[in-house]
């Protein structure tokens, strides 16, 4: 027989076996028969002998008995057991008769089986089990923990009630088909909970075959993504404030690296142009066109200023600013260069604070923001500006078109440096970039609202920590008594020969006498050598020796001299030279003939009477 039999005495000792028990304990016959229970099983025998006394003594069978051995190679097996009391022709038990069948396979199988549903129960995915037409059989706690739906809601149930509508329909249609041809299907896709609260899945759903390979049920294991795409989204936005960042970082290091060679040549042309300039008669047809060339260096100045920014330099020319003034005078610009096609509103509200900034880097600003307004308007429209106070005491300026709007991708990229949907030769993509670093360097805010086909709002934001109130008319000045006019002994230091001639050119006209130096050294050296000077014009970025460094030096040989510091960056960086030395000044790279004219002025150094200025 394929199951164990064997028959006792009543002493417990194995007297006969059939080949199925020396074949499962790996003994020979020999070694079972005769012998009792305790000298194969010691470890069970206890409880064998016990169940064997209960049948021996009751004279009743007893069935079903679940107990232990151990092979010859020392490996345990579950074993159930019918134990069947013998009795002889008087009645008497002479001893017992078992069958047993092995159920070590069935109960590792069962432990198993048992592992794998507390693991199901326990699992932090859910677990679903549906019949081949989708209805639900099974759902482990995380579901129900999840979606909300008790288990008894979701029996018998179709997933389709977790079904969103943002869940287009392709991803539906393509999962199916896949389970169809008996593949399994992972994506993802967003559901309802039961109360209607959206979230993601990612989910992977299988078919499930029977041994004939027919499909008996599909299982899907689904995992709650939603606080993973919330912070893939918040990472998303992390690294594209970070990219943008990053953009306006290799902007400012580009900036700050051509800011001081292109000063030197708007400064060469600037000073050359006004020296021209002044030279003409009122009749000379040159002076028109030496009007513009200076025109056109000033707005180059204006340019560099705001690519300075970028470059983390602070305001240069900061006073407090009447932005309805700004405004205003930026309009009647506007009047006269957008043909007419475009109509202009202004809402100006009166009383308002004075910004203390750059009133240059803001106007380039407006402009800009105003020039991009007009170019999205092709065929007209209006453009309003406003100024307001904001709740919290500042002061907000919006610009306001009614032109073509921008797509939501493009809005994303329109403060990029370099990044304009303009045709090629109709823009460097630098407009908004320098409007974003000129509202940072004003410790302001800028917001760009758009969308395609209905305009766009630009709001410039200005805290209320650079609010003034507004002045009271002031009384005009007492004019002070001319000082007296003098020929000046001036020592000019740069290291560029464009500034260095132009303004050779420029002090020349104005009365003085002028001695050039490459640098810093060479400087020291006229003046140790017994140069006489009354100013020296000193540019701050050499290289060598810069300005800086070789400022100590002159005015430990001169004490007395005065220095006119050259530069195009900012008052912060000059500022520490200036502090405590009274005979020393600034002056703003690059500057035309009259603005050195004044700054002179200023200082008490008066020119010999020559051309006016």
């Amino acid at each position: 027989m394929p199951s164990q039999i064997w028959y006792k005495d009543t002493h417990n000792r194995f007297l006969r076996v059939n080949d199925k028990v020396c074949q499962d304990l790996g003994l020979a016959r020999a070694q079972i028969e005769g012998h009792t229970a305790e000298d194969l099983f010691p470890e069970f025998a206890e409880g064998y002998f016990k169940d064997d006394q209960e049948v021996i003594t009751s004279g009743e069978p007893r069935l079903g008995i679940l107990e232990q051995i151990r092979t010859a190679n020392g490996e345990a097996r579950w074993i159930r057991t019918d134990k069947i009391p013998v009795v002889d022709a008087q009645g008497h038990v002479t001893g017992l008769l078992a069958i047993v069948e092995d159920l070590t396979g069935r109960r590792q199988a069962e432990a198993a089986l048992h592992k794998v549903s507390v693991a199901v129960e326990q699992s932090p995915l859910c677990v679903i089990i549906t019949d081949p037409q989708g209805t639900i059989e099974y759902v482990n706690p995380r579901f129900t923990e999840v979606t909300g739906y008790t288990y008894a809601e979701a029996m018998g149930q179709n997933p389709r009630i977790l079904k969103s509508p943002a869940t287009p329909p392709d991803v539906y249609r393509q999962l199916w088909e896949t389970l169809t041809r008996g593949e399994v299907w992972r994506g993802e896709f967003e559901n309802l909970k039961k109360g209607g609260e959206p979230f993601q899945e990612r989910a992977t759903i299988a078919p499930v075959k029977d041994q004939d390979g027919r499909l008996t049920n599909f299982v899907a294991i689904k995992e709650d993504i939603t606080e993973q795409k919330r912070a893939e989204v918040e990472r998303r936005s992390l690294e594209a404030q970070l990219h943008h960042a990053q953009n306006l970082e290799s902007l400012g290091s580009l900036a700050g690296g051509v800011a001081h060679d292109m000063n030197n040549v708007l400064g060469a042309i600037l000073s050359l142009a006004s020296t021209l300039r002044e030279k003409a008669g009122p009749s000379d047809p040159a002076a028109r066109s030496l009007d513009t060339i200076m025109n056109a260096c000033t707005r180059g100045r204006g340019v560099v200023k705001s690519l300075l920014y970028f470059a983390h330099k602070d305001l240069q020319e900061e006073r407090p600013i009447d932005l309805n003034d700004l405004v205003r005078d930026m309009t009647q610009l506007l009047g006269y260069t957008t043909l007419k096609r475009v109509r202009i509103e202004m809402a100006l509200q009166e009383g308002l604070g004075l910004v203390r900034g750059d009133a240059g880097a803001l106007s380039n600003a407006l402009m800009n923001l105003c020039v991009n307004a007009c170019d999205a308007m092709p065929g007209g429209g209006g453009l309003r500006i406003q100024t307001a106070t904001s709740p919290g005491g500042g002061v907000i300026l919006r610009v306001q078109d009614t032109g073509e709007g921008m797509r939501p991708e493009v809005l994303a990229k329109a403060m990029e440096p370099f990044f304009t949907t303009k045709p090629r030769g109709k823009g460097t993509g630098l407009g908004l970039s320098m409007v974003y670093g000129t509202m940072t360097a004003h410790e302001g805010t800028f917001e760009l609202h758009s969308q395609e086909g209905q305009g766009t709002e630009a709001i410039l934001g200005f805290p209320a920590s650079r609010v003034e109130a507004p002045r009271p008319v002031q009384e005009a000045a007492v004019t002070r008594a001319p000082v007296a006019q003098r020929r000046l002994s001036i020592l000019l230091v740069d290291d560029d020969d464009l500034i260095r001639e132009s303004v050779t050119e420029v002090l020349k006209l104005l009365g003085h006498a002028s001695t050039a130096a490459p640098g810093g050294q060479e400087a020291l050296r006229l003046l140790e050598d017994g140069l006489p000077v009354d100013l020296v014009i000193l540019d701050m970025n050499m290289p060598g020796m810069s300005g800086a460094q070789a400022l100590p030096r002159m005015l430990a040989l001169r004490p007395a001299i005065t220095v006119l510091m050259s530069t195009g960056y900012s008052d912060e960086d000059i500022a520490p030279l200036l502090e405590g030395r009274p005979q020393v000044h600034s002056i703003r790279k690059p500057f035309s003939m009259k603005e050195l004219k004044k700054k002179i002025e200023e200082l008490g150094l008066r020119p010999l009477d020559g051309p006016a200025c």
